[in-house]
């Protein structure tokens, strides 16, 4: 099934979850962001001949490894798993220089991580070992999942006033089943544009991949919104009154060339709605939201509570649990980041908080159109606590 049913008597809703890997891109990426002068490779590993050190410097006394300081990052009791358990994977990148460049690269860019994937070519892939270690046996130490220091640190990326287009492209495709999204009309429109009257680019037809490019604009949004590019959302409309429109917004202010890849949970049947536990269709005049946030490696974080403002002001969420069910002992804990809720048309403000300290690690501002579903991906929030 290639669109989310929207039956007039059986539960139906839409989720994403973000198919990233963090720093790990041991599974597919959700996306890349190229953002020019952010990040230079080729400056990292050394592969080949040069990989490695002379016998001489072999037999020093624990000379300083050219990558502890990239590994320090995550944290002292995490470099010290890492590298207790994971030296030879670790030292096997380091001899390959689009693993080290990949990695470094995330450490740099982090929260925007999944732009790595295209500014290092062939860095994933080579990083798996290593990757897969610090998310196996390292996870507890490293908190995996759970890096959240670059809340309030990370600066949003720059727009180049000579580019004043960008091209976007997206490419969906079904959890359930792996289907591209083909023959699917998409549109980009302004973030406060609820039913997108005037598109800022397209429409275009997602193809047989489930793969469409618009062109948008980047503008300079000056005050009092301060973040310049794009910040509206993609529209997917299905030309089918049994289905659910989709507004996905970005999750990071768009200024250059970007490719949104992955494999979402955007659609579903009414009976697999149904088995997740989802019973209640928005009544009229509202319409749905799925929240999740990814922490500072785009892992889909747990340990979140959501505080969410409408225009018919708060509103509670409904929290699916890892496997994508819904559970109703989540509401405290926050054991996940997915979530959904029932909201009226009109502006809507999420707030995501760490459950154990209720600190902001996450915000973002979106519109909810009636009898559609807004997908909000959280990101930690940039440096100044800017809200866009």
């Amino acid at each position: 099934m290639a669109a989310l049913a929207k039956p007039k008597a059986t539960p139906a809703w839409t989720v994403t979850r973000r198919s990233v890997v963090g720093f790990a891109a041991a599974l597919a990426s959700s996306g890349c962001t190229a953002i020019a002068g952010d990040f230079a490779v080729g400056e990292g590993g050394e592969g080949g001949e040069d990989a490695g050190t002379s016998a001489d410097a072999a037999a020093e006394a624990a000379p300083p490894r050219p990558y502890d300081g990239v590994i320090d990052s995550f944290g002292t009791d995490c470099t010290q798993c890492v590298l207790d358990v994971c030296n030879e994977a670790v030292d096997t990148c380091f001899a390959n220089a689009a693993c080290w460049d990949y990695v470094r690269c995330v450490v740099d860019m982090q929260p925007r991580i999944q732009l790595c994937d295209q500014l290092v070519p062939g860095g994933p892939s080579v990083a798996v070992p290593s990757v897969a270690c610090v998310a196996g046996p390292c996870a507890e130490r490293c908190r995996w999942r759970r890096q959240w220091s670059c809340a309030g640190e990370w600066a949003l990326p720059v727009r180049d006033p000579s580019v004043p287009t960008a091209e976007y492209t997206v490419t969906y495709d079904d959890i359930v089943g792996g289907a591209p999204w083909a023959g699917y009309s998409v549109r980009a429109c302004g973030p406060l544009d609820i039913d997108c009257a005037t598109p800022v680019a397209g429409p275009e037809v997602l193809d047989a991949a489930g793969q469409a490019t618009l062109t948008i604009p980047v503008p300079d949004l000056g005050p009092p919104t301060p973040v310049g590019g794009f910040i509206g959302y993609i529209d997917i409309g299905f030309d089918d009154p049994s289905f659910y429109d989709q507004l996905r917004f970005v999750d990071v202010p768009i200024v250059a060339d970007t490719m949104k890849t992955g494999t979402f949970p955007n659609a579903a049947s009414p009976a697999w709605m149904a088995q997740v536990g989802i019973t209640t269709l928005p009544p009229p005049g509202q319409g749905l939201v799925s929240i999740e946030a990814g922490d500072c490696y785009n892992q889909v974080a747990p340990g979140l509570v959501y505080e969410v403002e409408t225009a018919d002001g708060p509103r509670s969420v409904v929290y699916f649990n890892d496997s994508l069910m819904v559970d109703s002992t989540l509401s405290q804990t926050g054991a996940t980041s997915l979530a959904f809720l029932l909201a009226p048309r009109g502006s809507i403000e999420v707030i995501a908080k760490l459950a154990d300290s209720m600190e902001v690690v996450a915000r973002r501002r979106a519109i909810v159109r009636q009898d559609a579903v807004t997908v909000i991906e959280l990101v930690p929030i940039p440096a100044g606590g800017l809200t866009y």
